[in-house]
């Protein structure tokens, strides 16, 4: 790849389906272990938690992701553009890209679940070759270990 990837994902029926798929495991896991005015509430706690979920998910269709030729990840969103140090626990799965990152100008982590219906094919897999090969892993903080 010598030059820049920028990239746009579409909305995902697969992320879709996988937070109907959670919420409705713990919806029936409440409701075999909760009775009366407890189940109603882990229901509405649960309601507004897939819709708190799937409208984060709408946001993240507006993103603009620019996986730079020299292993630099950028993202566009509503808020600016921020350069992104990805961790080493960014990977790819095949069928998804879970991409861990700590902002490099504050400091603070975030991660993101891409998946392959986001994209075209041809796409998917230039960034999952991105990925591999050419994306720098920022440092890792060292952990100062406790003392007395």
């Amino acid at each position: 790849m010598s030059v820049s990837l920028t990239v746009s994902p579409r909305r995902s029926k697969i992320q879709q389906i996988m937070i109907a798929a959670v919420h409705l495991a713990a919806a029936i896991s409440f409701a075999t272990v909760l009775q009366g005015w407890l189940l109603a509430a882990a229901l509405c706690a649960l309601l507004g938690s897939v819709t708190l979920a799937l409208v984060r998910l709408r946001r993240n269709e507006s993103s603009v992701w620019v996986l730079a030729a020299n292993g630099e990840l950028s993202l566009s969103e509503s808020g600016g553009e921020r350069l992104l140090r990805l961790e080493g626990s960014s990977t790819d799965l095949g069928w998804a890209i879970w991409l861990n990152w700590r902002d490099a100008v504050n400091g603070r982590r975030s991660a993101r679940m891409l998946t392959r219906d986001q994209f075209d094919p041809g796409v998917w897999r230039q960034m999952r070759v991105w990925l591999r090969h050419l994306a720098i892993v920022g440092e890792t903080p060292q952990v100062e270990p406790f003392q007395r």
